[in-house]
C-alpha cells in the first residue's frame, strides 16, 4: 500500500496509524523505502511511502501480567 505523508508527520506516527504499533514496523518500512533516511525526524508533506504487508506474527511483544 502506498501512502503520502502529511506535513511534519513522523514515520513512527505513520506506522502506528496503519499497523497499530511501531515495534518492528518502522524498521521494516525503512527497508522497503531506503530514501526515507534522507529526511529529518519529521517528513515534508507528500512523501510517498510504500507500506509492506506485515503479519501479526512479526510483532513479538510479550505480555506482562502484573497480578495473578
Amino acid at each position: 500500500m502506498k501512502v503520502l505523508s502529511q506535513q511534519n508527520e513522523s514515520l513512527d506516527e505513520i506506522c502506528f496509524r496503519y499497523y497499530g504499533t511501531c515495534i518492528g514496523t518502522v524498521e521494516r518500512v525503512l527497508e522497503v523505502n531506503p530514501g526515507l533516511c534522507d529526511h529529518a525526524d519529521k517528513l515534508p508533506m507528500g512523501v510517498e511511502i510504500q507500506l509492506p504487508e506485515i503479519s501479526a506474527a512479526t510483532s513479538n511483544r510479550s505480555q506482562i501480567v502484573l497480578w495473578d
